[in-house]
């Protein structure tokens, strides 16, 4: 309902206020007196033509006026518009007779005397179109809460059904990625239903606001003309100015009520990535700036949540302006950490870290430190959590149960042939294997690719070599192929493999049997919670740290924060004090998690949901610092924490960890090949062609395109690397 009033309340004060400025500009342009007529009328035709661009307009908004997270930035930017000026304009020079204009002067009446006595009644059928126009545009915009607006107070009706759309969307194609507790709640989501009734909550008020403007577009402003100015001029003189009074001190009232207050001297501002902005996160806050002052941090912090569909647009607009803050949430996969390392975005902190964050580094350890590290830089402090990753089968339980099945007989890729065969004769409305575009057994050749998975060029995961290799080159992965295009002939696989990408509709709908995932402790359990079906895991690979974990979860400090020491301190006692991560990440004991009578392997009670658990449900306990002081929640394996300390500790360390390949050069080069790729690998991964017959081809081609170029690059960027670190193999 906040949201709702904010709407109405932004669109009734900028469509009035709107329409009267620009009816003012527009006037003096129609009258042929005005000395400044033309330069003013260019100066609104080039601005029709050329814009100043996204990235300027945000920096002025931010930097020059300061009305970012203010009522002022969802009314300004539109009060404003030269194609209206242009209509009104128009219309006031073809419909006002300039009769009635001198014939009020000869009367003695002053400029504003004749525009608010006279014109702005005349005027009334053209003022309302703009109006309506105006209408439409504050109801139905999303774009300002979208780049200007973080305060969740100030969010209008538009952005938060837009929020809650793109949310829906994110975890319905994320819900495997999310964790035991939101990947029930994600699988459940509604998508067409809330467009639905969002829509219908949307269009009421622009209903019901329509028919007040349309009487306007039919009436005739030409007749009785003179008749209707001399009864403006007799009947509305005095009750005019007195109703344009009042209403510019309401507007002056309302805007001036708004006024943002002052900050606070120094404040840690942080984003982070989650279920978007909590009612209750400002009590929380609260709560943990008393914490800072007991703990004699000097500072303060204001916790800013973007939802899932926004956060990464967000950030990439408040980087590139320029606009201070101190901690950003940063992965490989949103809010790029790697290029925003190396454009600058975020801070060197290598030194301060040791001097502020000496109990995080050791808790990390120096393996995965230095996996996050560019050039030997630590530009991000990585959250503590599973720090490995393998790669395996995920087979429906049901099904293993239902024929008997002996799946300790799997131990590498080929061995799931038997139990496909069981399937496809006696489950025919089921797919055996998964093997889409994008999500197929090829992914468990786990080659430690130095860049995107599209360019294939990497070492193999067992630091036996460190000789760089192009992956479709190797034994393996031919091997790889020509057992899938054996499982594609014998019917195991779908027979249009080769053009489908969205796993999320099989897995869901049940018609998988087999897939191969990247795995970690308790993967089958996050996998039937989002899913709806019973899975059990099978590892095939060894478990190995790389590049991949080391930079999946990070919080980095930005360049323009006034105080990164202060900032460390404030993340060093985050990642090691017990009350203060569960206080961000749950939210206050008592009211939005309660301590349940059972307790975790190390005897710390696990929580349940509080009373107000909806008003705090940030999502995101795996992102914020360690894991390992979280609370567990009762639906959560007991030994969680253990169990990740064990999978941590016998992971294999890559020596690449670290290692960061510039391809900068290497543009063109890196545009043919996965252009190449795109030809051929979707086609050999899913098995639907022979890759006896299509390899050399591919192979061809990707020699055209540059691969051995990319590929020597890539060889003596590594060995300069591997010898500036005196790492040996």
């Amino acid at each position: 309902m906040r949201a709702y009033g904010l709407t109405i309340f932004v669109t009734v004060v900028g469509t009035l206020s709107s329409t009267l400025i620009i009816a003012m500009f527009a006037y003096p342009l129609s009258r042929k007196d005005f000395g400044g007529r033309k330069f003013f009328n260019g100066l609104i035709v080039l601005t029709l033509l050329f814009s100043g661009g996204l990235i300027p307009w945000f920096m002025v908004c931010v930097n020059v006026l300061h009305i970012n997270d203010t009522i002022f930035a969802l009314i300004l930017p539109y009060l404003m518009n030269s194609w209206y000026v242009v209509i009104m304009r128009t219309f006031f020079k073809t419909s006002i007779p300039d009769s009635i204009v001198e014939s009020a002067k000869m009367d003695g009446a002053t400029e504003l005397q004749i525009f608010f006595r006279i014109v702005i009644y005349l005027a009334a059928p053209g003022m309302a179109t703009i109006a309506l126009f105006n209408t439409i545009v504050y109801w139905n915009d999303y774009w300002i809460n979208l780049t200007l607006i973080n305060d969740p107070m100030l969010q209008n009706l538009q952005f938060l059904m837009y929020r809650v759309q793109a949310n829906i969307q994110y975890l319905s194609a994320n819900a495997g990625n999310l964790g035991t507790a939101a990947a029930e709640v994600a699988r459940n989501l509604p998508s067409r239903s809330a467009q639905m009734a969002m829509t219908v909550i949307s269009i009421g008020p622009i209903i019901m606001a329509y028919p007040f403007f349309q009487r306007y577009f039919v009436r005739g402003i030409t007749v009785n003309v003179f008749k209707h100015a001399l009864r403006v001029k007799i009947m509305f003189e005095e009750k005019a100015m007195k109703k344009m009074r009042m209403l510019l001190s309401v507007l002056a009232v309302c805007l001036a009520s708004a006024l943002p207050l002052a900050a606070a001297p120094y404040e840690i501002v942080w984003y982070v990535i989650g279920n978007g902005p909590a009612p209750d996160q400002p009590i929380v806050t609260k709560a943990v700036n008393k914490y800072l002052a007991e703990k004699k941090i000097d500072a303060t912090l204001k916790l800013v949540t973007f939802d899932w569909g926004t956060y990464d647009s967000k950030m990439q607009q408040i980087i590139a302006s320029g606009q201070p803050f101190d901690i950003s949430f940063t992965a490989s996969w949103t809010n790029n950490f790697r290029l925003g390392a190396t454009r600058g975005a975020f801070l060197d902190i290598t030194k301060l870290s040791r001097e502020n964050a000496p109990k995080t580094l050791a808790a990390l350890g120096d393996s995965f430190i230095g996996g996050s590290a560019i050039n030997g830089k630590m530009f991000g402090i990585p959250a503590n959590k599973e720090k490995a990753h393998h790669w395996g089968f995920l087979v429906r339980t049901d099904m293993i149960k239902k024929y008997n099945m002996d799946i300790s007989k799997i131990k590498k890729f080929e061995d799931i042939e038997p139990f496909l065969k069981v399937i496809k004769e006696k489950e025919p409305q089921m797919y055996p294997l998964e093997a889409i575009v994008g999500e197929n057994p090829s992914r468990a050749l786990d080659m430690d690719n130095f860049a995107d998975d599209q360019l294939m060029i990497g070492l193999m995961n067992n630091n036996k070599s460190s000789k760089v290799l192009f992956l479709p080159e190797t034994a393996e992965a031919m091997a790889l192929y020509s057992t899938m295009h054996k499982f594609y002939q014998a019917g195991y696989t779908r027979k249009d493999a080769a053009a489908v990408t969205d796993f999320n509709a099989d897995e869901k709908a049940g018609k998988i049997f087999a897939m191969i995932k990247s795995l970690k402790p308790g993967k089958d359990a996050e996998m039937t919670m989002s899913t709806g079906q019973p899975w059990t895991q099978i590892d095939i690979t060894p478990v190995v740290m790389t590049n991949r974990e080391t930079i999946g979860s990070l919080q980095a400090v930005s360049r323009t924060s006034k105080n990164p020491a202060v900032v460390l301190k404030f993340l060093e006692l985050f990642n090691t004090d017990p009350y203060l991560n569960n206080l961000i990440n749950w939210g206050i004991e008592g009211k939005h998690y309660v301590k349940a009578d059972v307790k975790d392997a190390t005897g710390v009670a696990m929580i349940k949901a509080g009373p107000d658990k909806a008003n705090y449900n940030v999502g995101t306990p795996w992102m914020f610092g360690n894991t390992f002081v979280n609370y567990l929640d009762v639906s959560e394996n007991p030994k969680k924490a253990q169990m990740f300390l064990d999978y941590n500790a016998k992971a294999l360390p890559l020596k690449s960890l670290g290692f960061d390949f510039d391809i900068s050069k290497l543009k063109n080069e890196v545009t043919a090949i996965k252009n190449v790729y795109a030809e051929f690998m979707p086609g050999m991964e899913t098995g639907t062609v022979d890759p006896a017959v299509e390899m050399p081809k591919a192979l061809a081609k990707f020699k055209a395109a540059g691969i051995e170029k990319v590929k020597a690059e890539a060889q003596k960027q590594y060995d300069a690397w591997l010898a500036a670190n005196n790492i040996k193999y």
